[in-house]
């Protein structure tokens, strides 16, 4: 299979959660499969990651009862400064952009979980009446995905030929706790009612790449995802039942020193789904916050930066946030 051309399918059953310690030779090819994919277009489903199913099922009917709560309600659970807290709940409409050359903000609402917060936080994740199982659901979810996240680190050190394998793991040992700014994040894009050609209308969610070390993705049926390949077409990531969506950030591009691919991704319509809502959950992944990210070749093609620093650089521009 061209992996460059589509986004390959990995079982991931000898190192998903639950599962005991494979055979070493199993593991190596996994792990090369993995990298492939990286190396190629920066994507890649994984099956069988050990995930319950009803974990996930639970995380996105919760999300849909937040969202279709009306306006002044959510806005009572509203986010705070990313920057100056924890950008921890609810984040409205037209808020984020994040093609800054784009000029429009998304078509999408989403609601941010971090478990753990900052002790300079005053928003601490809500209890939500009308979505009574909101919280212990999506901090499930979260928890889930914490594990899987550094198994696929774990993997990913194989695929590099790294002599530790722990060297990609080890540097976001605190994920869930107030050193590090991991966040799970439901989004839901409303439809879009208009009778202009599709290739007028808006973005749902504006080309970007990630920012931080892995992102895991569950979409719903609707579709619109699409990744940019190597040679520039727009390749669309259909939704594939009892799989998890891995993707790279940037970080972790600047990490391998351009070996693996933060690909740029956008979510866009399409005449069968202009009119319908699409939900999707990304768990982000990110160093610690004080970790300080180098290439792992020791070429210094990109200077030393702290995963903290580079992800509110970024988390600015996309809200358009300046330091005045």
């Amino acid at each position: 299979m061209d992996t460059s051309k589509c986004v390959p399918i990995v079982d991931f059953s000898g190192y998903g959660l639950h599962t005991e310690t494979p055979v070493e030779s199993k593991l190596q090819t996994l792990a090369d499969e993995i990298h492939e994919a990286f190396v190629t277009i920066g994507f890649v489903h994984l099956k069988n990651v050990g995930i319950p199913l009803e974990t996930i099922e639970q995380a996105f009917q919760v999300s849909k009862g937040f969202f279709s709560l009306g306006s002044s309600e959510k806005a009572k659970y509203k986010s705070g400064d990313w920057i100056k807290d924890s950008f921890h709940g609810y984040v409205p409409p037209d808020l984020e952009g994040l093609d800054t050359d784009y000029g429009q903000k998304d078509m999408k609402e989403s609601f941010n979980l971090r478990p753990i917060i900052k002790e300079t936080d005053s928003n601490e994740f809500p209890e939500i009446p009308d979505v009574p199982k909101m919280k212990a659901s999506l901090v499930d979810l979260y928890q889930n995905c914490k594990v899987l996240h550094q198994r696929i680190l774990e993997i990913m050190a194989k695929g590099l030929r790294l002599k530790d394998t722990m060297a990609l793991a080890s540097k976001c040992g605190h994920i869930g706790t107030k050193r590090n700014c991991t966040t799970l994040r439901t989004l839901y894009y409303p439809p879009f009612q208009s009778d202009a050609e599709t290739e007028d209308m808006p973005m749902r969610c504006g080309e970007h790449s990630d920012y931080g070390a892995i992102t895991l993705l569950f979409q719903d049926t609707t579709g619109g995802l699409e990744v940019r390949s190597v040679d520039g077409r727009w390749i669309p990531v259909q939704h594939i039942p009892d799989t998890v969506l891995v993707n790279l950030g940037d970080l972790m591009q600047r990490w391998t020193s351009d070996v693996y691919r933060a690909a740029k991704h956008r979510v866009v319509f399409s005449p069968k789904t202009v009119n319908l809502s699409r939900q999707s959950i990304a768990f982000f992944g990110n160093p610690d916050d004080e970790a300080v990210i180098e290439c792992l070749d020791g070429s210094n093609k990109y200077p030393p930066i702290s995963a903290l620093d580079y992800i509110i650089a970024r988390t600015k521009k996309s809200f358009s946030i300046d330091d005045t």
